[in-house]
Protein backbone atom coordinates (compact mmCIF):
# COMPACT_ATOMS: atom_id res chain seq x y z
CA UNK A 1 0.00 0.00 0.00
CA UNK A 2 2.86 2.37 0.87
CA UNK A 3 4.44 1.69 -2.52
CA UNK A 4 1.17 2.55 -4.28
CA UNK A 5 0.86 5.83 -2.39
CA UNK A 6 4.52 6.69 -3.05
CA UNK A 7 4.14 5.94 -6.77
CA UNK A 8 0.95 7.98 -6.95
CA UNK A 9 2.61 10.97 -5.30
CA UNK A 10 5.62 10.69 -7.60
CA UNK A 11 3.34 10.63 -10.66
CA UNK A 12 1.42 13.70 -9.46
CA UNK A 13 4.67 15.58 -8.81
CA UNK A 14 5.99 14.71 -12.27
CA UNK A 15 2.74 15.78 -13.96
CA UNK A 16 2.79 19.09 -12.06
CA UNK A 17 6.42 19.73 -13.02
CA UNK A 18 5.71 19.07 -16.72
CA UNK A 19 2.74 21.44 -16.72
CA UNK A 20 4.69 24.17 -14.92
CA UNK A 21 7.59 23.77 -17.40
CA UNK A 22 5.17 24.25 -20.30
CA UNK A 23 3.65 27.31 -18.68
CA UNK A 24 7.04 28.82 -17.83
CA UNK A 25 8.20 28.52 -21.47
CA UNK A 26 5.15 30.43 -22.66
CA UNK A 27 5.56 32.97 -19.85
CA UNK A 28 9.18 33.64 -20.88
CA UNK A 29 8.10 35.02 -24.24
CA UNK A 30 4.94 36.66 -22.94
CA UNK A 31 7.05 38.63 -20.45
CA UNK A 32 9.62 39.61 -23.06
CA UNK A 33 10.01 43.29 -23.90
CA UNK A 34 10.01 42.27 -27.57
CA UNK A 35 6.67 42.96 -29.24
CA UNK A 36 5.90 39.38 -30.30
CA UNK A 37 2.84 38.46 -32.32
CA UNK A 38 1.63 34.87 -32.19
CA UNK A 39 -0.20 34.88 -35.52
CA UNK A 40 1.72 35.08 -38.80
CA UNK A 41 -1.23 36.45 -40.77
CA UNK A 42 -1.64 39.37 -38.36
CA UNK A 43 2.11 39.97 -38.57
CA UNK A 44 1.96 40.07 -42.38
CA UNK A 45 -0.73 42.74 -42.25
CA UNK A 46 1.29 44.83 -39.80
CA UNK A 47 4.47 44.36 -41.84
CA UNK A 48 2.73 45.62 -44.99
CA UNK A 49 1.22 48.59 -43.16
CA UNK A 50 4.54 49.54 -41.52
CA UNK A 51 6.76 48.58 -44.49
CA UNK A 52 8.85 46.18 -42.38
CA UNK A 53 10.16 42.66 -42.67
CA UNK A 54 9.05 39.91 -40.32
CA UNK A 55 11.26 38.15 -37.78
CA UNK A 56 10.07 34.69 -36.68
CA UNK A 57 11.38 32.75 -33.71
CA UNK A 58 10.21 29.16 -34.29
CA UNK A 59 10.67 27.10 -31.16
CA UNK A 60 9.78 23.96 -29.26
CA UNK A 61 8.66 24.39 -25.66
CA UNK A 62 10.76 21.38 -24.59
CA UNK A 63 14.01 22.64 -26.15
CA UNK A 64 16.84 23.79 -23.87
CA UNK A 65 18.50 25.94 -26.57
CA UNK A 66 15.12 27.62 -27.28
CA UNK A 67 14.64 28.38 -23.59
CA UNK A 68 18.17 29.76 -23.40
CA UNK A 69 17.44 32.19 -26.24
CA UNK A 70 14.22 33.26 -24.50
CA UNK A 71 15.96 34.04 -21.23
CA UNK A 72 19.23 35.51 -22.50
CA UNK A 73 19.18 36.64 -26.14
CA UNK A 74 15.66 38.10 -26.04
CA UNK A 75 16.42 39.85 -22.74
CA UNK A 76 19.33 41.80 -24.25
CA UNK A 77 18.51 45.52 -24.61
CA UNK A 78 20.23 45.86 -28.00
CA UNK A 79 18.27 42.87 -29.38
CA UNK A 80 14.99 44.18 -27.96
CA UNK A 81 15.53 47.63 -29.45
CA UNK A 82 16.66 46.35 -32.85
CA UNK A 83 13.80 43.88 -33.24
CA UNK A 84 11.09 46.28 -32.08
CA UNK A 85 12.38 49.07 -34.33
CA UNK A 86 13.10 47.13 -37.51
CA UNK A 87 10.79 44.11 -37.60
CA UNK A 88 7.34 42.80 -36.92
CA UNK A 89 8.17 39.92 -34.58
CA UNK A 90 6.47 36.53 -34.37
CA UNK A 91 6.90 33.79 -31.78
CA UNK A 92 5.82 30.47 -33.26
CA UNK A 93 5.53 27.58 -30.82
CA UNK A 94 5.87 24.67 -33.21
CA UNK A 95 5.93 21.92 -30.58
CA UNK A 96 4.56 21.99 -27.04
CA UNK A 97 6.25 20.51 -23.98
CA UNK A 98 5.05 17.02 -25.01
CA UNK A 99 6.43 17.37 -28.56
CA UNK A 100 2.96 17.73 -30.07
CA UNK A 101 2.25 20.15 -32.90
CA UNK A 102 -0.67 22.56 -32.83
CA UNK A 103 -2.62 23.02 -36.08
CA UNK A 104 -0.85 26.35 -36.65
CA UNK A 105 2.53 24.81 -35.75
CA UNK A 106 1.95 21.94 -38.17
CA UNK A 107 1.05 24.32 -41.00
CA UNK A 108 4.10 26.46 -40.26
CA UNK A 109 6.67 23.63 -40.13
CA UNK A 110 5.22 22.15 -43.32
CA UNK A 111 5.19 25.47 -45.20
CA UNK A 112 8.74 26.42 -44.19
CA UNK A 113 10.36 22.98 -43.97
CA UNK A 114 11.32 23.20 -40.30
CA UNK A 115 12.68 20.01 -38.79
CA UNK A 116 14.72 21.22 -35.78
CA UNK A 117 14.64 24.04 -33.23
CA UNK A 118 15.27 26.84 -32.64
CA UNK A 119 14.98 28.45 -36.05
CA UNK A 120 15.18 32.17 -36.68
CA UNK A 121 13.66 33.39 -39.92
CA UNK A 122 13.46 36.69 -41.73
CA UNK A 123 10.53 37.09 -44.13
CA UNK A 124 9.27 39.85 -46.33
CA UNK A 125 5.83 41.32 -45.62
CA UNK A 126 4.21 38.64 -47.82
CA UNK A 127 5.67 35.80 -45.76
CA UNK A 128 8.38 34.84 -48.25
CA UNK A 129 11.44 33.59 -46.38
CA UNK A 130 14.50 35.68 -47.23
CA UNK A 131 16.85 33.92 -44.83
CA UNK A 132 16.86 31.50 -41.95
CA UNK A 133 19.25 29.94 -39.49
CA UNK A 134 19.00 26.80 -37.43
CA UNK A 135 20.66 27.03 -34.03
CA UNK A 136 20.47 29.00 -30.84
CA UNK A 137 22.03 32.43 -31.08
CA UNK A 138 23.41 34.77 -28.48
CA UNK A 139 22.80 38.51 -28.75
CA UNK A 140 25.82 39.23 -30.98
CA UNK A 141 25.06 36.34 -33.35
CA UNK A 142 21.38 37.28 -33.65
CA UNK A 143 22.10 40.95 -34.35
CA UNK A 144 24.63 39.94 -37.00
CA UNK A 145 22.05 37.61 -38.59
CA UNK A 146 19.33 40.30 -38.56
CA UNK A 147 21.27 43.03 -40.29
CA UNK A 148 20.28 42.72 -43.93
Amino acid sequence: MKKLITLSLAFIALASFTKSEEMSTKRMLDNSAINFETNLEIAKGKAKAENKNIFVFAYAAWSGPCKRMMTTTFANEAVISYLNTNYINVQMECENQDGKLSAEGQAFVTAYGIKNYPVVIVMDANGKMTKSSLSAKDDVQLLEFLKL
